[in-house]
């Protein structure tokens, strides 16, 4: 798929939420679905959970889940990212790799889209979960920060070596604060 997630960024971001068996885990852009493999690959967990918008791009995620005898253990959801069908404060640990504005997307959707994910993520994560966000609009995103620093609280960040980008893991902790 273009533009789909290397394996090994795959595992560290799933490492960086700390997997525990009771996580409840969610990926709001899963793509081809390699952020769900690799939680899943990790350790057990209670709910894993995929959406996208693209209904060709889950039938891709699917056939990936099914190569890896993983499909029974995901619910695949076509959704918005920023306005997905689960009630709020549902899940722990949360993964996106948002569009770049390279291969997807563009810098002008991506003004428009970071912050409604960013609220979103906020609406559906618990108290102290972990968000590990993948995205090479550093300036956006380090500009779009501290709007949520109520909600989302910058543990650390991660510069790594993307087929010549230099894109950054961000991991945020939600904080207590109920969102406005």
């Amino acid at each position: 798929m273009k533009g789909a997630m290397n394996a090994t960024i795959a595992a560290a971001m799933v490492e960086m939420t700390h997997p525990q068996p009771a996580d409840r885990f969610l990926n709001l852009m899963c793509g081809s679905g390699t952020l769900l493999i690799e939680r899943l690959h990790r350790a057990p967990t209670a709910v894993v959970v995929g959406c996208d918008l693209d209904s060709e791009v889950l039938r891709g995620a699917q056939r990936n889940l099914e190569q890896s005898s993983m499909a029974e253990k995901v619910l695949l959801c076509q959704a918005d990212a920023t306005q997905l069908p689960f009630v709020s404060t549902s899940f722990h640990a949360l993964c996106a790799d948002v569009p770049w504005g390279q291969l997807t997307g563009s810098h002008e959707a991506n003004e428009e889209l970071y912050p409604r994910l960013l609220r979103e993520a906020a609406r559906l994560a618990v108290p102290d979960a972990i968000f590990a966000l993948l995205t090479h609009e550093i300036t956006l995103l380090e500009n779009l920060l501290p709007r949520f620093a109520e909600v989302w609280e910058l543990q650390e960040v991660v510069k790594i070596l993307q087929g010549g980008l230099h894109p950054r893991i961000y991991l945020l902790r939600r904080t207590r604060v109920p969102l406005s």
